[in-house]
């Protein structure tokens, strides 16, 4: 590869690196940022009977009385880590390392969320699921699918990008003399062959001919 080939290349991997790095999430703004206000929300909301999400993540004593389970801990805390904190602040400094992160997070918030419905149900304390807890449920659905687009997404710079290093590959002079190389190979091969042995053809065509004659 030449020098300019090669300058050209290294260049365009630093473009694609730093463009990796950096995430557009406006186009997801309504469910990332509407989630994550949703949820907070929520926790003013209550989780369960006179219960709120706030006497959950800070393990008041009225959160042992409606005996609440680890998993309902667990994902409220999910909750504060990856749906809201992580997601906003990916949103504004637009960093790619922050939104699969809060991605994951909010991904098993979800689930968590399946297991803390279903144990308010199960539990004779408390009212069942409150709307707080509801709602942050609801919430965190809208937040996994505005992370796994914004995640999965690849931006018109790096599509820009992945363009110039195709065309880069054609003006490169060695992929060009390796692929003239090839066929230049290929077609050695077909004449090492030798010529096409029509004997029999000629021979049919001779009888044809005689017969035609002899009729």
């Amino acid at each position: 590869m030449s020098e300019t080939s090669q300058h050209t290349a290294h260049e365009l991997a630093q473009r694609e690196r730093h463009a990796a790095r950096r995430i557009d999430m406006s186009g997801y703004r309504a469910p990332l940022i509407g989630g994550a206000l949703a949820i907070v929300a929520s926790w003013l909301l209550p989780y369960t009977g006179n219960m709120t999400a706030l006497d959950i993540a800070f393990l008041t004593e009225r959160s042992f009385d409606y005996g609440i389970s680890t998993p309902e801990r667990i994902f409220v805390w999910l909750c504060v880590l990856g749906p809201v904190a992580l997601t906003l602040i990916a949103y504004f400094r637009k960093s790619t390392m922050l939104a699969q992160l809060a991605w994951a997070l909010s991904g098993i918030a979800m689930f968590f969320s399946i297991f803390a419905i279903w144990m308010r149900q199960t539990r004779d304390q408390g009212s069942g699921a409150g709307v707080g807890l509801i709602l942050a449920a609801i919430a965190v659905l809208f937040v996994v699918y505005g992370l796994y687009n914004v995640v999965t997404m690849r931006t018109e710079e790096q599509e820009e990008i992945a363009e110039l290093r195709r065309k880069e590959v054609y003006l490169d002079p060695v992929a060009q003399q390796q692929a003239e190389a090839f066929e230049g190979k290929n077609a050695h091969s077909a004449d090492e062959r030798g010529p096409i042995d029509d004997r029999r053809a000629r021979n049919a065509q001779r009888r044809a001919q005689q017969r035609q004659q002899d009729s």
